[in-house]
């Protein structure tokens, strides 16, 4: 019969501490190993008894780690995006079954959180749903979900939607969403194209989680006209120079194509000639303010530096509804009205929508079909004629936000230039 020391080659062993002694030393020599060819580190939180282990990884050359803290269920890596400078920590949990343990874990978490006041990604298996809508049973454990909702709400921590799928754990007949993936605020406007993916779970009754940037291709990126186009004082008389002078020789529908997409060209150049980038053009202005007020610190501004400085202070108004206008009309957000500074709420919805903007697969008579080619194949259009009454009431009472086609060109665009679209429109028709 074989012995243990043996098998594993180790000569008399004679009690345990030998063994554990000789699987340490062989675990520290693989992990130098891995290092040294792979530029990966790693960071064990050993399983006892019934609390689960837990493994980090991470690549030296993308994340640069200062810091590992770990406790019974959870390991935290604090440390730098090589390649942006962000400073954050990514945070692991395996939360257990037992109700008590994990309100436990959400303490400890809570702590630590305060410990290091820096943006976070938190990870993994919570063992805890938020909706009933995240078991197929419809059942919630009413006191352990809200103390997780009290949990993450007091980490101030957003959850990443999985952009297909509904359920992360299977079992027979049952399926939860038992694996999530939260981050700060900043973590979502630092890196707002991630996207979080759920992969085949093999012979695991979890699905592993991938969160990272979808490897889709950029098609061509449409025209959209901007409300705040229409605060430029001579912005209709602009688009009536460009209808009266674009393509006329053809008629119909084709006509009006034509022309909207004259329009589309060369209101594309004007924003970036006429008008201008906002934000550029405000850094300047601000920076011009600040060069006269600090020429004011040392003597009284003469009169003409005294009107550059009221007329820029002006126009960093303008340019600051511009930019709101812009992220209201890009986040989509039609119940805010203008005026109220919440840009970064307004990026953080439009970086949701442009993380989720991307169609994986769709269904084409019966069958599922995957991969942006193919989609673009199975694209089809709906028309139906329609009165001019019926068209003009349905401009007037649509929010002018809203583009009617994917031209786009919105409603309020429409209503400015009904009086000389109207004929070209009409014969559209």
């Amino acid at each position: 019969m074989l012995e243990i020391g043996e098998v594993l080659q180790i000569e008399k062993p004679h009690n345990l501490d030998d063994f554990t002694s000789y699987i340490n030393q062989q675990r520290r020599k693989e992990k130098a190993d891995w290092e040294a060819s792979h530029n990966v580190s790693w960071f064990g939180n050993e399983a006892e008894g019934t609390k689960g282990g837990i493994l980090a990884m991470w690549d030296n050359s993308k994340f640069a780690v200062s810091s590992v803290e770990y406790g019974h269920g959870w390991i935290g890596l604090f440390g730098q995006n090589v390649l942006t400078g962000f400073l954050g920590a990514v945070v692991g949990v395996y939360a257990l079954y037992n109700q008590a343990d994990r309100l436990l874990l959400w303490k400890d978490l809570r702590i630590l959180k305060a410990a290091f006041e820096c943006p976070w990604f938190l990870a993994r298996d919570f063992n805890e749903t938020l909706l009933r809508s995240d078991r197929s049973s419809d059942f919630i454990n009413k006191v352990g979900s809200t103390a997780f909702r009290l949990f993450i709400d007091d980490c101030n921590l957003i959850e990443y939607n999985m952009s297909e799928g509904s359920y992360t754990w299977f079992r027979g007949g049952s399926m939860s969403k038992l694996d999530c993936i939260f981050s700060s605020l900043c973590c979502h406007l630092q890196f707002p194209l991630l996207s979080l993916r759920r992969l085949p779970r093999g012979f695991s009754d979890h699905c592993p989680l991938i969160l990272g940037v979808l490897p889709i291709e950029k098609g061509w990126i449409p025209f959209k006209f901007m409300d705040c186009w229409l605060h430029h004082p001579n912005f209709k008389d602009i688009v009536k120079g460009i209808w009266d002078e674009a393509c006329n020789e053809f008629s119909g529908q084709f006509k009006l194509i034509k022309k909207l997409s004259f329009m589309a060209t060369r209101l594309r150049q004007w924003n970036w000639v006429g008008f201008g980038h906002q934000e550029t053009a405000l850094a300047l202005i601000q920076s011009n303010i600040s060069a006269i007020e600090q020429k004011s610190e040392y003597g009284k501004l003469s009169t003409a530096e005294q009107n550059s400085l009221d007329s820029l202070i002006k126009k960093q108004w303008q340019c600051n509804l511009h930019i709101e206008s812009m992220w209201r009309q890009k986040s989509r957000q039609i119940w805010c009205r203008l005026g109220d500074r919440n840009t970064r709420f307004f990026h953080l919805i439009a970086n949701f929508r442009r993380a989720k903007n991307y169609l994986l697969k769709v269904v084409h008579n019966g069958s599922v079909v995957e991969g942006l080619p193919v989609i673009k194949r199975c694209g089809t259009s709906l028309e139906r004629d329609i009165t001019l009454e019926e068209l003009k009431q349905s401009v007037w009472d649509c929010d002018g936000s809203k583009s009617p086609g994917p031209d786009g060109f919105n409603f309020k665009f429409y209503r400015l230039v009904w009086n000389f679209i109207a004929d070209d429109l009409l014969k559209a028709l």
